[in-house]
């Protein structure tokens, strides 16, 4: 039996996968999906699909993610993410990542407005070199990447593992899991969300699903994304 871990951080992924058939065909042919879903969501969501055994719902782990990414080193994780939603290939509009720079820069106060500024050269390097851009997202996975769904990993053994966002939320710390036990990840766009705007991945995903051959242009040409492992659904 193959096993899909799915990470859930809002109320159109559920809606993507239960109410539109698509896990319906799924559990059809035999495939077991977990979802990982807010706390108050579990029960509810466990009433609803009770007659679908290949439909399991675990906690998305929220509170302990919060707590790991605002105690294990928060200053140098903020500061990490600062620069990976500022960076991408010029190959691609800018505007969303220069205005997420400006406005971080704006709204920093004292030391840590500085601390951001001294940060412009890296955030350089990485828009004007790939190699660079290829080194930050390694050194990220490997500085913070902690066992926080060891015990979901071993219990469900997942063939793959789905998420919303290539690790530009909470959702990284699952994926850079998934990536470290060598197991493959993939992204699912849904809704009007656009892959421009936020930066580099979180974490390493192996495969996209997007909605357009626009969003295929700004993974490839701005996120470094091998073409051939980006599908165009619906």
């Amino acid at each position: 039996m193959k096993t899909i871990l799915i990470y859930v951080d809002h109320g159109l992924t559920i809606g993507y996968y239960l109410y539109t058939g698509l896990a319906e065909r799924l559990t059809a042919k035999g495939v077991r999906l977990v979802f990982l879903v807010q706390d108050e969501l579990i029960d509810r969501l466990r009433a609803e699909t009770a007659g679908n055994e290949l439909l399991v719902f675990e906690s998305s782990r929220e509170e302990q993610t919060l707590h790991y990414q605002n105690h294990t080193m928060p200053g140098l994780q903020e500061m990490i993410e600062y620069v990976r939603g500022a960076s991408m290939s010029p190959r691609i509009p800018m505007t969303y990542v220069d205005t997420h720079r400006q406005r971080k820069e704006y709204e920093a106060k004292g030391r840590w407005q500085i601390a951001l500024k001294a940060m412009r050269p890296l955030i350089y390097l990485l828009r004007s070199s790939k190699l660079a851009r290829k080194t930050f997202r390694w050194k990220q996975n490997t500085l913070f990447s902690p066992k926080l769904f060891s015990d979901l990993f071993d219990r469900y053994k997942p063939d793959l593992v789905v998420s919303s966002t290539a690790g530009w939320r909470l959702d990284r710390y699952l994926l850079r899991e998934a990536k470290r036990r060598g197991i493959p990840t993939a992204m699912t766009v849904i809704g009007w969300d656009n892959p421009s705007a936020h930066g580099l991945p979180g974490a390493d995903v192996d495969y996209a699903n997007v909605w357009s051959k626009i969003h295929v242009w700004e993974l490839s040409d701005g996120l470094d994304w091998p073409k051939e492992k980006i599908h165009v659904g619906g």
